[in-house]
């Protein structure tokens, strides 16, 4: 396992042996490929845009992948977001 990015206490993300990407948020842990966690971030970023322009149009985001869906207050993914694109 090598940490490529965190913020403690809730988020990290890292690297395993088999060459997947983990995106740990709290107790919930995501693996996936490299180009999927690339792709996943692109959405978080335009999702960060869009807030931060004021055209989110509710208070939270869902945040998917595969059958995982983290629901988080759009004041939450602001880090998430700084520490995947820091990955």
């Amino acid at each position: 396992m090598h940490i490529i990015a965190k913020r403690p206490p809730n988020i990290s993300i890292y690297s395993c042996e088999g060459s997947g990407i983990h995106l740990v948020y709290k107790n919930i842990n995501i693996g996936m490929h490299p180009t999927e966690f690339c792709m996943l971030n692109e959405n978080v970023q335009e999702a960060m845009y869009r807030i931060d322009q004021g055209t989110w149009p509710c208070p939270y985001v869902s945040l998917t992948y595969s059958s995982t869906v983290i629901c988080l207050k759009i004041d939450d993914l602001g880090p998430l977001a700084g520490v995947m694109q820091e990955a």
